[in-house]
């Protein structure tokens, strides 16, 4: 067998916008705009608010080419996708994958949307397939891990898992090659975080854990063209990713499954009343 990471990389690199159904290209698109949704209205969260103001301190928000959604002000690629990515998680109401306990939408459409404002030869389908093919991974490694377990250990799934996708969503939109791209999963490796020793607190950090690595993704996929050291075993190597199981070759092993996986990454919002549904119908 091919090593795990090469494997799930050769699948992301060369999927392309044709492979995708229509009903998994509408699912994209509504996500799109749940994530809009919900950045608009984290923008005006105490969370959001910090993170402006840190950037207006510490960098002078200096004007950019990319948008800092819910407000007037335009930033750096790197900075938007921090700030975006704050706002759309920090109401607690971005789309959710159930089965692998992550939040997808903040983390891919904050670096594609950034990415998309610097380079405007970046065109719908390149970036709905980018976008996919950030989701196929982050969800993917999510459930090998064992969400539960993984919360269990002390991680949030969104930004361990949530840094791999971004890697592959930047490096698509970057039109990276397939040893670049896994140079910048390896790369990215180094920068994912996602402790949970914050949770209890409210409002706690949390919010913060879907922006950093969506900051951070502006540098790994240029790495790999600037000579960065080549490293390429994240989800092999113990010391990088914990210890992966068979579970995780199983899961690599179904990537194909396009309809499991973003049919169920659904906004969060809905998630009450779909379960109140259900549990009528199981009392008739």
């Amino acid at each position: 067998m091919e090593p795990i990471t090469r494997t799930l990389i050769h699948f992301s690199h060369a999927l392309k916008f044709e492979d995708l159904s229509a009903e998994i290209v509408q699912q994209t698109k509504c996500l799109l705009l749940d994530y809009l949704g919900v950045t608009i209205a984290g923008a005006r969260t105490e969370s959001a608010q910090a993170v402006y103001s840190m950037l207006k301190d510490t960098y002078s928000l200096a004007p950019g080419p990319c948008t800092i959604i819910g407000t007037s002000a335009r930033s750096s690629p790197e900075h938007a996708a921090l700030a975006n990515g704050t706002a759309s998680h920090s109401v607690e109401l971005d789309d959710t994958h159930q089965a692998g306990s992550i939040h997808l939408g903040t983390v891919m459409f904050s670096v594609a949307i950034a990415l998309s404002e610097i380079r405007p030869e970046i065109d719908t389908e390149q970036f709905v397939a980018a976008v996919v093919a950030g989701y196929e991974v982050s969800a993917r490694l999510a459930m090998a891990l064992q969400p539960k377990l993984h919360y269990q250990l002390g991680f949030h799934p969104t930004a361990t898992c949530g840094v791999f996708g971004a890697a592959v969503t930047a490096a698509r939109l970057l039109h990276l090659s397939e040893d670049q791209m896994l140079s910048s999963v390896g790369i990215a490796g180094s920068m994912a975080a996602g402790s949970l020793d914050f949770y209890p607190m409210a409002p706690g950090p949390n919010v913060y854990i879907p922006a950093w690595p969506r900051k951070m993704e502006f540098s790994p996929p240029s790495s790999p063209q600037r000579g960065f050291a080549d490293l390429r075993a994240s989800w092999k190597g113990a010391m990088v990713f914990c210890l992966l199981t068979r579970e995780m070759r199983s899961s690599i092993s179904s990537i194909r499954i396009w309809e499991r996986l973003l049919s169920f990454c659904i906004p969060a919002l809905s998630l009450m009343p779909v379960a109140a549904i259900c549990k009528l119908r199981s009392m008739v």
